[in-house]
């Protein structure tokens, strides 16, 4: 059904072009070498080098929908499943924040098309379910080879009649419509999930851990079929959108799945690796290499793929490690701990945080690199007290970083 141009809706349209036109915006674009280059539920970009931003350190924070929830009572099922539910809300979040919080995050006029997690499982054949209190979430017992090895019945063919390719269509389609004439674009949803996390989707992944041991073959065979799927759903994506893809030519990677002890170093380096090399071969690199850790008995194994334009400095890796590894070679996302960092800190921890992570990646040399935070909700606090840790976190920053 096609989006229905209310006056609420026109005005928020209205508003956050003002915003993304602003002199703050324009100033803050300065400090990210893209900011188009990964498509996710929460914005992200590739930050420039130190050395063309006068030394300013960009920083960012994003609420979790657990915590938007509660600001706007926002049905998260909905939110999920409707474009213009989506559209009204998703707008509303970026006014509130870019009103309330001031820190390094940009204010794109492109709008990311995001389904969920688990959008590749639904391609073939998996369920998701939906709650209006929280994020959608596949249905496990759906897994297509929870009790077989038939890998044979699994197709990547039809993709745009499969699992959420329809709606994510829709919502690219419908969204399209409704913003152009506020010179604003849509980016379609991506396939972001790395062979082994898409892998235990559909084997589960008690079975898939045990493949890897003792059913060697099969854990090779199904880990080539899903990237192979993912390098076919990607050239479906760009012929959908007539090769206009933008500064997403080297899609990113979430792997969280690969770390330990999920995974042992030997059963990286041995089985998984080639298969994200094959990946990152097809597109040419990787524009952000996602793993919240810990990976860092895999670091010299990933440092062996080419083109890393950032890679994720997860809460449980070393960071220390990684700004060795990588410091000199791409840019780096610190990602803090949403409770231990910001929530259970005072501002006078916060403000010694920054500064104890800025020594520490300035120690090895390091760039290009942003401080990250994805607030989510903690129960022990009231939703005010929530914002106002949120708050402080994004002041703390802007004292030590500038």
């Amino acid at each position: 059904m096609p989006i229905r141009k209310s006056d609420e809706l026109k005005k928020l349209l209205n508003e956050y072009i003002k915003i993304h036109n602003s002199d703050r915006n324009t100033k803050v674009k300065r400090l990210w070498k893209k900011t188009r280059a990964m498509i996710l539920d929460k914005w992200r970009g590739i930050p420039e080098d130190l050395i063309n931003t006068g030394e300013k350190i960009p920083y960012v924070c994003w609420p979790g929908l657990d915590i938007w929830s509660r600001v706007f009572n926002l049905d998260i099922g909905k939110y999920h499943y409707d474009p213009e539910y989506f559209l009204t809300n998703w707008l509303k979040m970026k006014i509130y924040y870019f009103n309330n919080f001031n820190d390094d995050n940009y204010y794109s006029n492109a709008i990311p098309v995001w389904t969920g997690e688990g959008f590749e499982a639904t391609l073939f054949g998996m369920k998701i379910k939906y709650s209006s209190n929280s994020e959608p979430w596949i249905d496990r017992k759906t897994a297509p080879l929870l009790d077989n090895e038939n890998i044979e019945k699994l197709s990547f063919e039809n993709f745009e009649n499969k699992g959420l390719m329809p709606l994510a269509r829709e919502f690219y389609e419908e969204i399209s419509n409704t913003v152009s004439d506020w010179g604003m674009v849509v980016d379609l949803n991506s396939w972001g999930n790395g062979p082994v996390a898409t892998a235990n989707y559909l084997r589960g992944i008690e079975n898939m851990s045990m493949d890897y041991l003792v059913n060697t073959g099969f854990a090779n065979k199904l880990l080539d079929f899903v990237s192979t799927a993912r390098d076919e759903w990607y050239k479906y994506r760009t012929r959908y959108l007539n090769n206009v893809i933008g500064e997403y030519d080297h899609p990113e990677i979430w792997d969280d799945d690969a770390a330990v002890p999920n995974l042992s170093p030997s059963i990286f380096k041995n089985i998984i690796w080639q298969y994200e090399k094959k990946i990152h071969d097809f597109q040419g690199g990787f524009s952000y290499y996602h793993n919240c850790g810990p990976m860092d008995p895999f670091l010299d194994d990933i440092y062996r793929f080419e083109n890393i334009e950032m890679i994720h400095s997860g809460p449980f890796s070393n960071h220390k490690k990684i700004a060795e590894k990588f410091g000199q070679r791409c840019a780096i996302e610190h990602h803090v701990r949403p409770q231990d960092d910001c929530m259970k800190l005072d501002y006078f921890e916060m403000v010694n945080k920054f500064k104890n992570l800025k020594n520490d990646y300035l120690e090895y040399k390091t760039g290009a690199f942003t401080i990250r935070l994805t607030a989510y909700y903690n129960p022990e606090i009231s939703i005010v007290e929530n914002l106002k840790k949120i708050r402080n976190w994004v002041r703390a920053g802007r004292e030590v970083l500038g």
